[in-house]
């Protein structure tokens, strides 16, 4: 199976562990309470991939039958790259790499740091066109654990406030 290559770092910033290992922990025992039905195992892959490689072989019931005709629908497999791919469906226009489950951290890391930390949104529209199998809320509550976003946010000054004070009835207005 092709694996995912390690983000270059963007910057200086990014030198610095974005995400700590207990975050990476929470993350996963998020994925675990919050399943999905677009998440797809290791075991889940590799039947996708055997449906759509030996279509010679007759569904022997009915379960079988609709399984290989989701995965025809669905996905196509490079065998040349090893890459599971979702075809175009609703709302997305081209081919998405499927990411399986045990690899939604690496995905969502990567583009966040690719982003330059961004933000959920910018994380999020970068995913959501390139990969499939990765939900909004996940992307979300990764980035909102990201250590570095948390500093750049303390980091930004709002200035002070200063009192308005007026004397007369409608003054201001």
């Amino acid at each position: 199976m092709a694996t995912l290559q390690p983000p270059p770092a963007p910057d200086a910033a990014s030198a610095i562990q974005a995400f700590s290992t207990s975050a990476r922990q929470a993350f996963e025992d998020f994925l675990e309470g919050h399943s999905s039905r677009y998440h797809i195992s290791r075991q889940k892959r590799a039947n996708i991939i055997s449906l759509l490689i030996d279509d010679q072989r007759a569904p022997i019931n009915q379960i079988e039958h609709s399984q290989r005709h989701h995965a025809v629908h669905s996905f196509r497999y490079d065998a040349a790259s090893d890459i599971l791919l979702a075809l175009p469906s609703e709302g997305h226009s081209g081919e998405r790499q499927v990411v399986v489950q045990e690899e939604i951290f690496k995905v969502i890391e990567q583009e966040h740091l690719l982003s330059k930390h961004a933000g959920q949104n910018m994380t999020w529209a970068a995913i959501r066109n390139t990969y499939y199998g990765i939900a909004r809320g996940e992307v979300e509550y990764l980035v909102k654990q990201c250590e570095i976003c948390h500093k750049k946010a303390l980091n930004r000054s709002r200035g002070p406030f200063i009192p308005i004070i007026s004397t007369e009835l409608f003054e201001r207005v």
